[in-house]
């Protein structure tokens, strides 16, 4: 994500990301790549998942932005099906 200015020594924290009706595949893959360390492609099938999922929630009429802990499970459970070998609950956050 782009900010005009360094956020972690501003705030003195780093920019946490909130995913809204207007988010798109980037920002999960941001908000991912935050937490666990892992940069999926945009082609990855459980990413798409995720994103149709949060897109259907917002589509019914959700109005508030999706934190990292409603998804973090889910997220945790896309990457660690792409990496193979660790376990969801062995990732970083979750």
């Amino acid at each position: 994500m782009y900010a005009p200015f360094n956020v972690p020594a501003l705030l003195g924290r780093p920019l946490e990301l909130r995913l809204t009706t207007d988010g798109g595949l980037a920002g999960l893959i941001f908000l991912i790549k935050a937490h666990t360390g892992q940069e999926l492609s945009k082609d990855d099938a459980g990413l798409r998942a995720l994103h149709a999922r949060l897109g259907a929630e917002f589509g019914a009429g959700r109005q508030t932005a999706v934190e990292w802990e409603e998804i973090a499970d889910e997220a945790c459970a896309v990457v660690a099906d792409r990496k193979g070998s660790r376990s969801a609950s062995a990732l970083p956050d979750a």
